[in-house]
């Protein structure tokens, strides 16, 4: 069983995913523009001298017990889908606060991001279950951050 069910439920999410994403062909197919149902805010800026699209979604994650992640060496990020392991590359750490609460006890907020490709999200986004792993951390995407990252795929171009 992983740290994070041993110290306790998650109380909330606090992941920072940085998304840098090439127009690459593949055989997925691309996310037809729609109304998306999530109160996630997409930021996207494309970069025409690299042809890249840096997007960021954050997803927010916090946990009960010390802080996880430490300067050096960072786990990947890894997405399970259907039981399938997709690596969606290294992480990084952006900041780590870990803070005593009367009624929650110790508890750690840590921002991490990522970059993975447009193939890479491609790959989750018509999931109806996912389950992301950093290092010990792990948790599911709610309905409402699939749905995120459905409209966060649809605003780009393979």
């Amino acid at each position: 069983m992983n740290r994070l069910l041993m110290a306790g439920l998650c109380a909330g999410f606090l992941l920072l995913s940085v998304v840098s994403m090439r127009a690459q062909d593949n055989k997925l197919p691309a996310v037809p523009k729609r109304k998306f149902k999530h109160n996630a805010r997409i930021t996207s800026v494309y970069d025409e001298a690299k042809n890249q699209t840096l997007v960021e979604f954050h997803i927010r994650v916090a946990h009960r017990g010390v802080a996880l992640f430490k300067n050096g060496e960072m786990p990947e990020l890894i997405a399970v889908k259907e039981g399938e392991n997709i690596s969606l590359g290294k992480t990084s750490l952006e900041k780590s606060k870990t803070l005593v609460r009367v009624d929650e006890g110790q508890m750690s907020f840590e921002m991490l991001f990522a970059n993975f490709t447009y193939p890479g999200l491609l790959r989750l986004v018509n999931a109806k279950s996912v389950v992301m792993k950093v290092g010990q951390l792990e948790f599911k995407l709610v309905d409402r951050e699939l749905e995120a990252l459905r409209d966060l795929a649809s605003r780009m171009t393979p």
